[in-house]
């Protein structure tokens, strides 16, 4: 797929606009249930030039409300130290 390849690329890697990263929060490592998901949406370009057109959101645990969308802000002040990676916390996939 488009975003393994992304993801493997080094040392820098630009997602394909459309990418949706979704990452589970746990309370702890063996929990069921998320608190919350995090996710990052790759927009269409202009749409946010600081972090290349990355949208932040947090959805609540049941996927029913967005409880939060982002820009900028904490989301990507913690990004940024991903910017050569595409502002992406990634690990290579098989």
């Amino acid at each position: 797929s488009l975003a393994r390849e992304a993801v493997n690329a080094e040392p820098t890697i630009q997602f394909p606009r459309g990418s949706i990263i979704v990452r589970a929060k746990l309370a702890k490592a063996d929990d069921a249930q998320p608190l919350l998901l995090t996710v990052m949406i790759k927009r269409a370009r202009g749409f946010n030039p600081k972090a290349n057109d990355w949208e932040f959101l947090a959805i609540d645990a049941a996927k029913n409300k967005i409880l939060e969308r982002q820009k900028k802000g904490s989301c990507l002040g913690c990004h940024t130290s991903q910017e050569r990676r595409d502002f992406v916390f990634a690990t290579p996939l098989n």
